[in-house]
């Protein structure tokens, strides 16, 4: 099983831990599949050819394991985790996006997705100041209704 068969595995099995909200067993496992996708791209590093190994994909499964704590953490409101891993993992990103050996297309994707951890991070943020930001539709139940809505 390769690194992004293993990635899926891990992701599927933390995403039904989440649903059922078994939250120890849902954080252990997206923090592994974190783990798994660091060291991907970590072992990429020292390969010599950088056109064999772009690392585009590995980008985008860490920053969905990332996104996924963070939404774990949001659940419970551990604000703090939530909104630190979101800024860590941006600037990480950021950085890497930098770095001259980077090809251009991994860059490119790096920056897309600190961007996308930004707007999580605001998000949640938003969540944190104003948890009720969704408004209570249990009224729309009592309404009478008619046949035909004009």
């Amino acid at each position: 099983m390769n690194a992004i068969e293993q990635w899926k595995y891990l992701t599927r099995q933390a995403n039904e831990a989440f649903g059922k909200q078994c939250n120890a067993v849902a954080e252990t496992l997206y923090k592994r599949s974190i783990q798994l996708m660091q060291q991907v791209l970590e072992s990429q590093d020292d390969v010599q050819n950088t056109h064999e190994k772009s690392g585009m994909t590995e980008v985008i499964c860490l920053s969905i394991s990332v996104q996924n704590l963070a939404d774990l953490y949001a659940r419970q409101e551990r604000w703090t985790r939530c909104l630190s891993i979101l800024e860590t993992y941006q600037t990480r990103f950021k950085q890497a996006s930098e770095a001259l050996c980077v090809p251009p297309s991994t860059a490119l994707t790096l920056i897309q997705e600190s961007g996308r951890l930004r707007r999580e991070g605001l998000r949640h943020f938003e969540n944190k100041q104003h948890p009720l930001t969704a408004p209570e539709r249990t009224w729309v139940e009592h309404l009478p209704m008619t046949a035909r809505v004009h």
